[in-house]
């Protein structure tokens, strides 16, 4: 559900030091009456659902998640189509500089785990084919480069080294740092 930043500013503002990223812009005034204040001007806007693991703010009785409303109140458009990404994984990190509107095939990209029975992210070892293969999404399109241990002196080797060498074209398509910080981590931890 796209909505409108003059909407949003009407009742919010973006504050880094907040928890959730936000905060009111007005009061906010329950009951029948409307005689008590329920929210005051410069609170914390939002709270944490509990099940998605998202901030979420209600507005005139409508649910927003806040990481999709951030780039709005800086004048940006999220289209129904696409979503708001935490770089760094972290879905209650709302920071304007950690989020990015992005397809969702470059969303999955950047999933916390990528399966690998190797502990490297991206390299698989098939016991059954003799072989150790590196498996990418570059330029939209999966690319997948095979590694024979007859062929290779050391297979894993040629692999990490592949991997390694892509890390610019990772980084072009929609790969996060992150996901490079944790392809390193697996060879210093399993290969070092």
């Amino acid at each position: 559900m796209t909505v409108e930043k003059e909407y949003l500013d009407s009742y919010i503002y973006y504050d880094e030091s907040s928890l959730t990223g936000i905060r009111w812009k007005v009061d906010i005034w329950v009951g029948k009456s409307k005689n008590r204040r329920a929210i005051s001007k410069g609170d914390v806007a939002g709270c944490l659902n509990k099940v998605t693991g998202y901030y979420q703010v209600r507005i005139e009785r409508r649910t927003f998640r806040i990481h999709r409303l951030i780039p709005v109140l800086f004048g940006l458009t999220v289209a129904d189509s696409l979503v708001v990404d935490h770089k760094d994984g972290l879905k209650t990190n709302n920071k304007f500089s950690n989020l990015r509107i992005v397809d969702l095939n470059t969303n999955a990209k950047n999933r916390i785990g990528i399966k690998s029975n190797v502990g490297i992210p991206y390299i698989h070892h098939s016991i059954k084919l003799n072989r150790y293969q590196v498996s990418l999404v570059l330029d939209g399109k999966r690319k997948i480069r095979t590694f024979p241990i007859l062929q290779y002196d050391n297979a894993l080797d040629s692999a990490i080294s592949y991997l390694l060498s892509k890390e610019q074209e990772m980084l072009d398509s929609g790969y996060t740092n992150r996901q490079i910080d944790n392809i390193k981590k697996g060879i210093n931890d399993n290969y070092s």
